[in-house]
């Protein structure tokens, strides 16, 4: 990872969604690791950590997926791809160096977000649901553009806020393979109904052995997503960026945005002079 992030002439898209995938989730984890140790109220000895260790339990699949760094693994998805939703994006480098670097986490999204210098990736653990949905969603909701760090600060938000809302739970099926010692991880279903007999496995004679998702069609049917409430998203927004609710949330529906103006067009400044401006 270090060569392709630090060097500017180098693109993101030299890398694998399993690289990205075990880099983010190793800080990710990390950091909440530490958090397990320091005390939520530092002035009291006697204080709780942060952290209680049994919320662990709630990301022992990424740090299963993050073991890709030290072990052969081989990860089987919908359509053939990772079985996470992985957004890499573009930034414009501030001048001031303090402001080219960000990081951006949710607990209870499992989403995550780290800004070196011009690159950015946003990772949401969650089987690749919203991959599946909205493989367009970087052309669709940015054009692709290199984003303003308050841009790459919304973005996160979006993804992290519809995260919030999906109905469904990846289930993954995992082998191991007794001679070379691979694994094999397959995304078997997305919610409880669908869970159960749904791969196919594969191999040769001397070869490692794998699942290949067969999801049925009832799979994917129904609402992944509940309804989108802009006063809540408008509620997140304020609390990753510090600005006032009142500032962002226009009533009955409205929320300001730095992605584009009132046309439609993409823009080229910060949050905070985009509410200025409008």
């Amino acid at each position: 990872m270090r060569p392709v992030i630090l060097d500017n002439s180098r693109s993101l898209d030299e890398l694998s969604d399993q690289e990205m995938n075990a880099w983010i989730s190793k800080i990710y984890i990390g950091i909440l690791w530490k958090e397990l140790e320091l005390k939520f109220d530092r002035r009291t000895q006697d204080s709780e950590p942060l952290l209680p260790k049994k919320v662990m339990e709630n990301v022992r699949m990424v740090h299963f997926f993050m073991q890709s760094c030290r072990k052969e693994m081989a990860f089987y998805g919908m359509n053939s791809r990772f079985p996470n939703s992985l957004v890499s994006v573009k930034c414009k480098v501030p001048n001031e160096i303090e402001n080219r670097f960000d990081y951006l986490d949710n607990f209870w999204t499992h989403t995550v977000a780290i800004r070196m210098g011009s690159k950015g990736i946003v990772g949401i653990f969650d089987g690749g649901l919203h991959d599946l949905n909205f493989p367009d969603f970087a052309e669709r909701v940015f054009e692709s553009n290199p984003l303003h760090p308050d841009q790459f600060k919304e973005v996160f938000v979006k993804l992290t806020y519809k995260t919030s809302l999906s109905l469904r739970v990846p289930y993954f099926g995992i082998m191991q393979h007794g001679e070379t010692g691979q694994y094999t991880v397959a995304l078997l279903a997305f919610d409880d109904l669908n869970k159960g007999a749904s791969c196919v496995v594969v191999g040769m004679e001397d070869g490692p052995i794998g699942m290949l998702p067969l999801l049925p069609n009832s799979a994917l049917k129904g609402p992944h997503y509940s309804d989108w409430c802009q006063e809540d998203f408008a509620r997140c927004l304020s609390m990753y960026t510090g600005i006032p609710f009142e500032r962002i949330f226009v009533p009955p529906d409205l929320v300001r945005t730095s992605l584009r103006d009132s046309n439609g067009n993409f823009l080229d400044i910060p949050l905070e002079s985009a509410i200025r401006n409008n």
